[in-house]
């Protein structure tokens, strides 16, 4: 079967620069944030599309701000940090929801 057309996914990406700007709304948790819920989903895939041998149409723009905040070392330990908070307080919530369920 011929394919039908084509698609091409164009992403731009910019954050203010935020490291060690504190926490939550517009400090570091900001770049956090847009890591575990966009930068990461959206590698896994196209890392997915890739092993399953599918071809991928996509231009991703990052800006130098953002790509020097993603290398920095500081930010990723960070980052790490901020992932195993979400990890823990979900566990928490799943208790939580299963005790409640239970009563």
């Amino acid at each position: 079967m011929a394919l039908i057309g084509a698609f091409t996914f164009v992403l731009h990406s910019h954050l203010p620069y935020c490291r060690r700007a504190g926490r939550w709304p517009h400090g570091e948790e900001w770049l956090h944030e847009a890591a575990a819920e966009t930068y990461v989903p959206l590698l896994n895939a196209l890392t997915d599309l890739h092993e399953e041998g599918l071809p991928v149409h996509l231009t991703l723009g990052l800006t130098p701000v953002l790509c020097e905040q993603l290398a920095d070392p500081l930010v990723q330990a960070h980052f790490e940090a901020y992932v195993e908070e979400k990890v823990t307080a979900a566990e928490g919530d799943i208790r939580r929801f299963q005790e409640d369920s239970n009563s």
